[in-house]
């Protein structure tokens, strides 16, 4: 399905005219337009695929239901989210930008902002892992923690923070939990 952006500007709760740029915005994922909804979803799948990252969701229905909110930002001239954020409970569940330096930038203040807040926690695999033990953010290297924030889907204790878990759609991935316990 091919997105128009005049479709888009109609129909959007998120006023992409008026949303304010530069700052991130907080905003539940049931008051999302299926519009924006459908754009972020293609983002998350752009972004997860050129990784070789598992998906979690097949739709932006499946996101819209399976997290709570999306924190949105938009850096640039054009009216649509640049790099968003989606949180289940105190857990940073998934994450993608546009590719542009200053959406991946400010992706990645917010993200080490949150985790060093003590309010949230990401499970970082891959390359938000390093750039997450490269830049110094806080982990969690306590193996019961990680058990108990994990749950059934625990396979195995690594050390320093690492660990196996089982991934929703398929096969085992390391990870490692940061955020502060």
């Amino acid at each position: 399905m091919m997105i128009r952006l005049k479709d888009i500007l109609k129909e959007a709760a998120f006023d992409l005219e008026r949303h304010p740029k530069q700052k991130w915005i907080k905003q539940p994922l049931a008051s999302i337009d299926p519009d924006i909804m459908d754009y972020l979803f293609n983002e998350y799948v752009s972004v997860y695929s050129s990784e070789g990252m598992d998906l979690s969701a097949f739709s932006a229905a499946e996101l819209r239901s399976s997290y709570d909110v999306v924190m949105l930002i938009d850096v640039d001239e054009d009216p649509l989210p640049d790099a968003f954020i989606f949180v289940r409970d105190n857990r940073i569940k998934l994450l993608a930008t546009d590719g542009e330096r200053a959406s991946k930038s400010a992706l990645i203040k917010k993200v080490i902002d949150m985790v060093q807040s003590g309010e949230y926690f990401i499970e970082a695999s891959k390359r938000m892992e390093t750039i997450m033990n490269a830049k110094g953010a806080p982990y969690i290297d306590d193996e019961q923690a990680i058990r108990d924030m994990v749950g059934p889907k625990f396979v195995e204790w690594l050390g320093d923070g690492y660990y196996k878990r089982k991934l929703k759609k398929a096969g085992v991935i390391v990870k490692r939990m940061y955020g502060i316990a």
